[in-house]
């Protein structure tokens, strides 16, 4: 089966492995809230694109996010899909 995706907000493991799931798509839904959280623009490619996928954001001005915000876009974009909330933890979030 061939999937079409825009690689900006694909998880690390369907990019490595072709694994998707419920994970991935938490995942894609932290990069989403962070870019328009943040009016971040998302790389497409390159160094800050690899960062991103391995848990790294200090390309990202993230200071005019709450602690909170930060925490949660961090975990739901966390490069190991274990560590990732669940959909019903994200939204038990204050």
């Amino acid at each position: 089966v061939e999937r079409e995706g825009d690689r900006v907000y694909m998880a690390p493991e369907v990019m490595a492995r072709g694994q998707s799931g419920t994970a991935a798509d938490i995942y894609s839904l932290g990069l989403i809230m962070l870019e328009a959280a943040g009016n971040v623009i998302l790389p497409d490619n390159g160094e800050a694109w690899h960062k991103l996928r391995s848990d790294d954001t200090s390309d990202v001005d993230l200071s005019a996010f709450s602690v909170s915000l930060v925490r949660l876009i961090k975990a739901m974009m966390a490069s190991d899909p274990a560590r990732r909330p669940s959909a019903k933890q994200i939204l038990a979030h204050p």
